[in-house]
């Protein structure tokens, strides 16, 4: 069943990105002819908060990996590998990993600003490791859901942007809700 909505998200995103075939090439943030759209990839630090009840530790470092292909100046389809850090409360640590693909709307602002936004599949990975003393059963739970989130990035050179973003993954844990990932990458293109 979970693999059905991941079908979906990629029929779709191959069904837009024909649309987008013939447009113009739009030109490299620094104005010397026609940039293809090409495949990028990118590596980030940040920020993730988990969402729930009773959680005591809610914060930790986040780090992603991404990779993806920009179709046209307004479409773009990535995956990525997030690490969601670390949460606990009374009774349990749980820490998560998360991966999505996902398709990116793009609004270019002018030749080395853009803002975007994100929706695609998303998958969380939480290991569940109980305190001294606790009820609780380790375990790892898995969760498939819609991915979303929304940010910015700027071209600082021919070939390398900033990105800065936050996305929102869903929890599959009992007392989790979910995960927000507030992260500034570096993107490179080829």
């Amino acid at each position: 069943m979970k693999y059905q909505h991941w079908i979906a998200v990629g029929v779709a995103m191959a069904a837009a990105s024909s649309a987008y075939a013939e447009e113009d090439v739009i030109l490299t943030a620094s104005g010397e002819g026609p940039a293809a759209y090409n495949f990028y990839v990118g590596v980030g630090i940040g920020q993730a908060k988990t969402r729930g009840t009773a959680l005591t530790s809610a914060s930790d470092t986040s780090f992603n990996v991404l990779g993806g292909y920009q179709f046209s100046k307004n479409f773009a389809a990535e995956i990525e590998m997030a690490r969601l850090g670390q949460a606990e409360d009374a009774t349990a640590e749980y820490k998560t990993l998360g991966w999505s693909f996902a398709g990116l709307g793009i609004y270019p602002i002018n030749k080395t600003f853009q803002l975007y936004a994100k929706l695609g599949m998303g998958q969380t990975s939480t290991d569940v490791a109980p305190k001294p003393g606790s009820t609780v059963v380790s375990s790892r739970t898995y969760r498939s859901d819609l991915i979303y989130g929304l940010g910015a990035k700027v071209n600082l050179d021919r070939g390398t942007n900033l990105r800065i973003g936050w996305d929102r993954y869903k929890a599959g844990v009992t007392g989790l809700k979910s995960f927000d990932n507030y992260s500034v990458s570096v993107l490179f293109d080829f």
